[in-house]
This record gives structure tokens, C-alpha cells and sequence, in this order.
């Protein structure tokens, strides 16, 4: 073979007979190589499938963007395969040696050693990314699970899933377009933007005691409906009276929440947003594509999407996660994350040799220990008492959390929930949507139980 020619590849699919017998004819077929070639085999199927990715033939198109990549090559498609695949895949060693006319090699000369792929050790938590994938069941949605204080993914669930073994060995069309028929299968929702609803409660909560406009115990009169621009903001379930945050997350009271919005204003909310982690700037961590970030309207976000003005309205329904709100399961579980472990920002992270390096270190959000211990208390009282306390059933530690209810126009509300455990000294945090699942409570919130169940099953010996 000349410098620059490639290899052709002929067939990779012949009988253990045919390959046997033509290693033995070697010598007969002048130029033609018969070789064995390593492949990958995913031990546990669709597991993880959205966080490890799959394979695929290296295409004409990479062969000549890369000089260095070879005829059927496999290189990573999508999460840590294509995110991490030079550091999996090592690098092709080069020899050139001269043969005789009976293709017996003569000498050799000097070349490039081949370099083996590296090991790769994810923060993953193979107990608990089970018992996600369990508890989500045949439902579209996304659970996460992180470690509070260092920020690890333990957990990342989502549905539909793939079975990564699939894409191995040469596909038929048939089964290709069979594959990418299955309704968005490759699609990771806990990276994709969803209103969070009454989750977002918890942002509103930081950003009312962090603007200094109030203060832990301050009071607020709820009523079963305000009117804001000749608009009527109904609470969900009645007026609680006069209450203070921990009640109001308790409850999840929209009117409190509404009047905090007015008092403080989008801009403050939007800057606590991006304190507690929401926003889209933690997906660029984890090296894998997402859907679509999540997003904290601004004003001139309104007249791109809409073309309108920004009213207060919109400030009303910001306040309570509606409107141009959106976040992922991912950022949720950081803004838990953050609450959870008295107030710092953690870096999502899925290589275990980037836990604790000063690029995932935790980043202080600025809010007082008094401002992050009332909306952790009044997320605990969510499952001690409120909207929350299916989790409260005994056969749990005691945890915190918040319910969310996501409406939308025509379809039935998605379902979240967000929650930390155990509630005191706590270790994990956890997201979870399902997707027009209803109120979060119902849905949402016992997926979060079955993830406890095990973390505490596990960990507590």
C-alpha cells in the first residue's frame, strides 16, 4: 500500500469456518488481510444508555477530517462515548514493513507504537441508576440524583431509552428507521427545558430574602385570588391568611408567591436563578448534548420569542415557574443541591476524577445561612406536613422537598418534584419530572420515595 491509500474493507461479517479457512489461505490472496476485531458489549442494555451513548462506524467524511482514523473504526456518538471517545479510544500505532511477491515479510522499518484506550470510572451509583430507571417505568420523563456537597451525578434517568448493544454491528435499513421511530428515544430529558412550576418556589423563596426586601420572617397576607392588570392570579386551594415562607412552601401558597414577584421583580428572581445553578450553564460540565437549556426570561427574550412587551404578568407568573420559565431535572436537582447543603453552587460532574478538583468545586451563592435554613425548613415541613408528606409514611428518614404542578394549554400538567435527604446532614438530592403526569405529588413525588428507599436501604447499614 502506497502513502496515502486507504484500506477497503470487504466484509465484516463472515463464519467462524470462512474466517478460519481463509487465515489459512493467507498466502493465496496477495494484499487481502483477514483479522479479528475487538467490540464493545454493554453488559446491562438500555442502563444508562443517555449517559454512556453508543458507537458508530467511523463515516467517509471523518475518515477525511481525521488522517489518523481508520476503515471501520468505531468512534462515540452521543454522552460519554463522543464526549470522552480520545481518551477511550487510544490512538492506531503505524508499521511499514516490505514483502516479497509471496507476501512473506522481508524487513521492517521504524513506525508509531499503538496507544490503548484509557478507563473511564463514572460517578454513577449503579444501585440507584437502577432503581430510577424502575421507578420512571414506561413514562417520558427524567429523574437525577446528585451528591450534595460534591456535585457527582449519581443517577440519570430517562425515558424512552436505547439499547446501546444495537448499534455494534452493521445495521439494515430496515432496522435503523425502526430504531429512530421509536417516539425521541435518543432524546435525555433530564437535560431539556420544562416550566418547573411550584418548584421554582424555592428560587422565588432565595430571591425575595436575598434582594433584602424581606426578611425569614416576614408575613405575607394570601388570599384565593389577587388581581394584577385587571387579571384575576388565583391560589390553587384558598387563602392561608397570613403566613411566612415556611408555610407558604409547605403549601405551596401562589399567592404569596405572587406578591413576592411584584415586590422584588423579574430581574432579581432571574439573578438568584443563575445563583442556585438554573439557567443552562452547568450542561457545557457534563460534556454531552442537550435538547435545550433552560431558560430565565428577560425582557428582550419576550420580544424575540413573542415580539411583545414584558408586562407584570409575566413577573406574576415567573414567580411560580409558569410563563417563559424553563429548567431541567439536571438544574433542579443543583438548586436542591444547593439548599440542601447550606448555600453553595455544585458542579455536576459524571468523571469520578473530576470530583473535588478546583474546576467542580463548589461555588458560595452569597445567600445567609438564615436565608438558606428557613427555605430548608420550609422544604422539610413540605414532607413533614404539606403537599409533600406521602414521603412522611415512616418508612423513610424524614427529607425535604417541593412539589411542582407544570400546566399547560391543552394537555394534561407535567408532574414534578425536587427533594434532599435525609433532612438533616444531607447527602443526595433528587429531580424528577414526568411528563404530563398530573400533580406532583401523585406522580412525581413516589419516584423520589423509591430512590430514598434504596439510597437509605444502602447507605444507612
Amino acid at each position: 500500500m502506497t502513502s496515502g491509500e486507504r484500506n477497503v474493507n470487504l466484509t465484516s461479517q463472515v463464519s467462524r469456518d470462512t474466517f478460519v479457512s481463509l487465515q489459512e489461505r493467507a498466502g493465496e490472496f496477495p494484499g487481502v488481510e483477514v483479522r479479528a476485531e475487538s467490540t464493545r458489549y454493554y453488559p446491562h442494555g438500555q442502563l444508562a444508555s443517555h449517559i454512556i451513548g453508543y458507537l458508530g462506524e467511523v463515516t467517509s467524511a471523518e475518515l477525511e477530517a481525521n488522517p489518523e482514523y481508520q476503515m471501520r473504526m468505531m468512534v462515540g456518538r452521543i454522552g460519554v462515548e463522543a464526549s470522552a471517545n480520545d481518551l477511550l479510544a487510544g490512538k492506531w500505532g503505524q508499521r511499514l514493513i516490505e514483502v516479497n511477491a509471496q507476501n512473506q515479510e522481508i524487513r521492517k522499518f521504524e513506525g508509531e507504537e499503538p496507544q490503548g484506550g484509557k478507563t473511564i470510572k463514572l460517578t454513577l451509583d449503579l444501585d440507584l441508576q437502577k432503581i430510577a430507571e424502575k421507578a420512571l417505568g414506561f413514562r417520558k420523563g427524567a429523574v437525577v440524583v446528585l451528591d450534595v456537597n460534591t456535585g457527582e451525578v449519581l443517577a440519570m434517568a430517562s425515558y424512552p431509552r436505547f439499547n446501546p448493544n444495537f448499534f455494534i454491528e452493521p445495521m439494515s435499513e430496515e432496522k435503523w428507521q425502526s430504531l429512530h421511530s421509536q417516539e425521541q428515544s435518543f432524546v435525555n430529558r433530564a437535560l431539556q427545558g420544562y416550566p418547573p412550576g411550584s418548584t421554582f418556589k424555592i428560587v422565588t423563596s432565595a430571591a425575595a430574602m436575598g434582594s433584602g426586601k424581606f426578611s425569614p420572617y416576614s408575613i405575607i397576607q394570601t388570599s384565593d385570588s389577587i388581581y394584577i392588570g385587571g387579571i384575576r392570579f388565583q391560589e390553587h386551594s384558598g387563602g392561608y391568611g397570613p403566613i411566612g415562607f415556611r408555610t407558604a412552601l409547605a403549601y405551596s401558597s401562589n399567592t404569596f408567591f405572587y406578591k413576592l414577584g411584584v415586590s422584588i421583580g423579574h430581574a432579581e428572581i432571574g439573578k438568584w436563578a443563575y445563583k442556585l445553578g438554573l439557567g443552562g450553564k452547568n450542561l457545557n460540565l457534563l460534556g454531552i448534548p442537550a435538547t435545550y437549556n433552560g431558560l430565565i426570561p428577560t425582557e428582550e427574550d419576550k420580544r424575540q420569542i413573542y415580539n411583545d412587551a414584558w408586562y407584570l404578568g409575566d413577573t406574576v407568573t415567573m414567580a411560580i415557574g409558569q410563563g417563559l420559565v424553563l429548567a431541567t431535572p439536571l438544574e433542579l436537582a443543583v438548586a436542591a443541591a444547593t439548599i440542601a447543603n447550606g448555600g453553595k453552587e455544585v458542579k455536576p460532574h459524571l468523571l469520578a476524577d473530576e470530583t473535588n478538583s478546583p474546576e467542580i468545586k463548589p461555588i458560595p451563592t452569597g445567600l445567609k445561612p438564615e436565608y438558606v435554613n428557613m427555605i430548608k425548613e420550609g422544604m422539610i415541613d413540605v414532607v413533614y406536613y404539606g403537599t409533600g408528606r406521602s414521603l412522611n409514611d415512616g418508612t423513610i428518614p424524614l427529607t425535604g422537598g417541593k412539589t411542582g404542578t407544570s400546566e399547560l394549554i391543552g394537555q394534561k400538567s407535567h408532574s414534578l418534584y425536587v427533594g434532599f435527604g435525609p433532612a438533616e446532614q444531607s447527602k443526595i438530592a433528587i429531580a424528577v419530572i414526568i411528563e404530563n403526569g398530573g400533580f406532583g405529588s401523585v406522580a412525581a413525588a413516589p419516584v423520589a420515595k423509591q430512590v430514598f428507599q434504596t439510597y437509605f436501604r444502602k447507605y444507612s447499614q
